[in-house]
């Protein structure tokens, strides 16, 4: 959070898009989950909405007047 700070929000939200990610391979490695495809899809479209939201933002920038 420290360097949250003194990175560009783009970055920022790209990186924490990577949370599920992390969260889903810690349930599986420690938490005993069971991987399946159906999960490991719906993740996937979980994250590509994130990355897509956050790289629509950068493409919508503000008119400067």
């Amino acid at each position: 959070m420290t360097a949250q700070r003194c990175t560009p929000p783009l970055k920022v939200g790209l990186i924490f898009s990577l949370e599920p990610v992390f969260a889903a391979l810690f349930a599986w490695t420690l938490g005993g989950e069971v991987f399946t495809k159906r999960g490991a899809f719906g993740g996937l479209l979980i994250i590509l909405g994130m990355v897509t939201g956050e790289l629509s933002k950068k493409r919508r920038a503000p008119i400067k007047r």
